[in-house]
């Protein structure tokens, strides 16, 4: 089979994030992406213009990358917490509100 450099160079920066990925999800996109790139492998030709490929990628560019994106779900995560936290004060308030002014007068 004809494999195209483009299809080739994505199938390697994708194995490259996968391999520098770390946290929750890192291990199952490593293991989905080694399926679908083992059978890909059996043709030497792909494989020695993967491997080609690999080496010219830039570890430390790949690895910012994922920090970044990283940071990006952290933040969100953060956020959503705040938010539902916020948003159940909110509710306990308004639940307690009446008692309070009942005590109070």
């Amino acid at each position: 089979m004809k494999w195209t450099g483009v299809e080739v160079a994505r199938d390697a920066r994708r194995y490259a994030k996968a391999r520098l990925n770390y946290g929750r999800g890192a291990g199952i996109e490593r293991r989905n992406i080694m399926l679908e790139l083992k059978p890909k492998m059996k043709d030497p030709a792909y494989a020695e213009a993967f491997q080609n490929e690999l080496k010219n990628l830039d570890d430390g560019k790949i690895f910012k990358q994922i920090q970044t994106r990283k940071k990006l779900e952290n933040a969100v995560k953060t956020g959503k917490k705040a938010y539902r936290g916020a948003n159940r004060l909110y509710h306990l308030w308004q639940r307690i509100k009446p008692y309070i002014s009942e005590v109070l007068g």
